[in-house]
């Protein structure tokens, strides 16, 4: 019987300070990591992610702010182009 192994990476990019228009640059990046690699990505954008409905799939329902700033927003439109969550809003603090 044969069987198949399949390398996987694992990729952590940590990235801290991030301004309005480095989601594009993060963007590029996840762009030149293969599809296959197993990408885990944190930032401080200095973001505020609220607790807005159209949210709730992917932040949850813990979120400490009532309302998303301009960077929270970004923020949660690139998780979901990209297949992420925000986990630090899916837990009970």
């Amino acid at each position: 019987m044969w069987e198949r192994w399949i390398e996987v990476s694992l990729v952590y990019l940590l990235i801290y300070g991030l301004f309005n228009t480095s989601v594009g640059i993060i963007a590029g990046i996840f762009y030149l990591i293969p599809k296959y690699h197993m990408k885990i990505l944190l930032v401080d954008f200095y973001e505020k992610v609220g607790r807005e409905n159209i949210l709730k799939l992917a932040i949850g329902n813990e979120s400490l702010h009532q309302d998303s700033n301009d960077n929270g927003v970004r923020m949660v439109n690139f998780a979901t182009s990209k297949n992420l969550v925000v986990k630090s809003t899916m837990f009970l603090h």
